[in-house]
């Protein structure tokens, strides 16, 4: 009964979702200057801001568009968002107004996101706003709002708004967490994440391999004080780490998301199965689970399956980790991603790809390949026998200075840099 009832909500948030698009559609079709057609059928955000008022007498906010925004759409891109837009409301003493594109919010949702901005970056000033990106039609904003832009669709939408004149591009803190053109090569949607990196907005960096990646195939020299590295829960890995067992049993996690083709799901499927037989044939018994998303049992060998626990809760995720010795996680963009770095800093070993040469050598207990499944599973087979002379003496950051800059540093010099004249 509980699985019927979770689909029977699941179809209703879908429902409705679609029900406020559509609307919003409608009205922007019938209220928008006709300088804003050439972009009606670019992408699904297109059209989502282009109705706001400017209004020299509204209250000023700091606008953060994320995707998506809820309890259980929380994981570190997101979060990192967040502490970006607690950062700059708390230097300039703003309200925090959140405008997300997934289901529609509740007034849960919106309890939810103010004790989580008080509890984990200490931004308790009321109110915080939570708003749909479908529901903006004719909604009075600042003309000094300050936005915040994060994944490309949602640097997109506050494109076209500055396009039509809605919104100021030197207003715009965009916070670029990875290349995103390389999640749909060859494609419109990989062209206009591309044009979102040139669009005059003042970009802040998550990691010195995104940088270099800017660099390299847009152009864009983004100056290192505006380069942080990635910005893990200290407090989460903590507990992570004190809950890991002195004895490391035998076990390998894998960050396994088949939807997201950078996560390269067949390819750490197939490594694992080079890592299953190697243990047989070594008489070492391993177990072995994935999270991320779920998906059926996999055979990995005649003695081992991969099972998966599927998405997990951001707490959830955490208490997952400190009892997976050895994680293979892949990563087909230039950001290293969260999961290598958090299971190495609270204790564990990780198993990544290199790309461009910017993983290798970070740490001794981060193994980073060739996209070989040869490699990487000799790779984990290795880290696997490491880990039981492995000692777990705490929290290790130390291994991630040469990822960029402070976080709380790069924050506070982008927010003293954008116009707000």
């Amino acid at each position: 009964m509980r699985a019927i009832g979770e689909r029977v909500r699941t179809g209703k948030k879908r429902l409705d979702l679609e029900i406020k698009q559509r609307q919003g559609r409608r009205y922007v079709a019938s209220h928008a200057p006709l300088t804003w057609f050439p972009f009606s059928e670019l992408a699904d955000t297109s059209w989502s801001l282009v109705c706001l008022r400017p209004e020299p007498a509204a209250r000023t906010h700091v606008s953060l568009l994320l995707p998506a925004l809820g309890p259980d759409a929380l994981y570190a891109g997101v979060r990192t968002a967040l502490a970006t837009a607690a950062q700059v409301a708390l230097i300039r003493d703003l309200p925090i107004r959140v405008i997300s594109y997934g289901s529609i919010p509740t007034a849960s949702d919106k309890s939810w996101l103010t004790r989580f901005l008080a509890e984990e970056f200490g931004y308790s000033r009321a109110p915080v706003e939570l708003l749909s990106g479908w529901s903006l039609r004719d909604m009075e904003v600042s003309t000094r709002e300050i936005w915040i832009g994060t994944y490309w669709t949602t640097a997109h939408a506050l494109q076209v708004a500055a396009n039509l004149g809605v919104v100021r591009a030197d207003q715009v803190l965009y916070l670029v967490q990875d290349y995103e053109p390389d999640f749909f090569p060859g494609s419109t949607e990989s062209a206009l994440a591309q044009s979102t990196y040139h669009a005059g907005f003042k970009c802040i960096i998550n990691s010195t391999p995104v940088q270099r990646a800017l660099r390299t195939h847009e152009g864009i020299d983004v100056p290192d004080h505006l380069v942080f590295r990635p910005e893990l829960d200290l407090g989460r890995l903590r507990r992570t780490s004190d809950r890991r067992p002195q004895r490391a049993p035998r076990r390998v996690g894998f960050y396994g998301r088949p939807s997201k083709p950078r996560n390269s799901f067949a390819l750490g499927i197939a490594a694992l199965r080079h890592t299953a037989g190697l243990a047989e044939s070594a008489g070492i018994d391993l177990q072995f689970v994935s999270m991320g998303e779920p998906h059926a049992p996999i055979r990995l060998a005649e003695d081992a399956e991969l099972s998966a626990v599927g998405k997990l809760s951001w707490e959830s995720y955490f208490d997952a980790l400190s009892e997976i010795p050895v994680l293979l996680s892949l990563q087909q963009s230039p950001h290293p991603s969260h999961p290598p770095l958090e299971a190495v800093a609270s204790g564990g070993f990780a198993v990544t790809n290199d790309v461009d040469q910017t993983r290798f050598g970070l740490s001794s207990r981060l193994r980073a390949v060739r996209n070989d499944p040869i490699e990487l599973g000799e790779a984990i087979f290795e880290a696997v026998i490491d880990t039981s002379a492995y000692v777990n003496d705490g929290v290790d950051m130390g291994f991630m200075q040469g990822l960029g800059g402070e976080f709380s540093e790069s924050i506070a010099a982008a927010a003293g840099e954008l116009g707000l004249s």
